[in-house]
């Protein structure tokens, strides 16, 4: 395996076009069925505040993760949350543990940096028990999210996930619904 470079953080503001290219080819190869939107934007829902790395040393990113800080509503009380999402590993690299080692550097960089409860995200089924394994919780709540076709607010059944940061696992309120207050990651 090929040595990468120490892990990168990033504001989106202090994004580089050809940083975002870099991301962007990273997600063309990593969700093919959005290489057609990925090769003109580096995100796909709300757009991210920060963007989290690792890079190969010839600049190629090969893990890759944003995140948004937004206060949602759980139960109709707030909560600060890093909304998580665009995470993706290179094809050539899976199975290799770049996964794991993002989202531990994720929830290090949270704890650290960030005055957030829980990281929050929202994935397919085939990928919930690798987010189980490395610290995410699943939630059994309705979440409700601003469509982005439409721009009206929807409630959705999927799979959600949060990871402790600030507060515990048992702090989540698991009555009622979630509200995004917006658009998902």
């Amino acid at each position: 395996m090929t040595k990468f470079l120490s892990d990168h953080l990033f504001a989106e503001s202090d994004l580089t076009e050809e940083q975002h290219q870099r991301i962007c080819d990273l997600l063309v190869l990593a969700f093919p069925r959005y290489a057609d939107l990925f090769r003109t934007v580096s995100y796909y829902y709300a757009q991210p505040d920060h963007r989290l790395w690792y890079e190969e040393a010839d600049g190629t990113i090969i893990a890759h993760l944003d995140f948004e800080h937004r206060t949602i509503a759980v139960n109709g009380v707030d909560v600060d949350i890093a909304g998580v999402g665009e995470v993706a590993v290179h094809p050539d690299r899976h199975k290799q543990g770049l996964g794991r080692k993002l989202m531990a550097l994720l929830q290090t960089m949270l704890k650290q940096q960030f005055q957030v409860d829980y990281g929050f995200l929202q994935c397919r089924d085939e990928v919930v028990g690798f987010y189980q394994s490395v610290g995410w919780h699943k939630i059994n709540q309705t979440v409700h999210e601003v469509d982005i076709k439409t721009g009206k607010t929807v409630a959705t059944n999927g799979n959600a996930l949060i990871m402790p940061i600030h507060k515990s696992v048992d702090d989540w309120d698991t009555n009622g619904d979630v509200d995004l207050r917006g658009l998902p990651w």
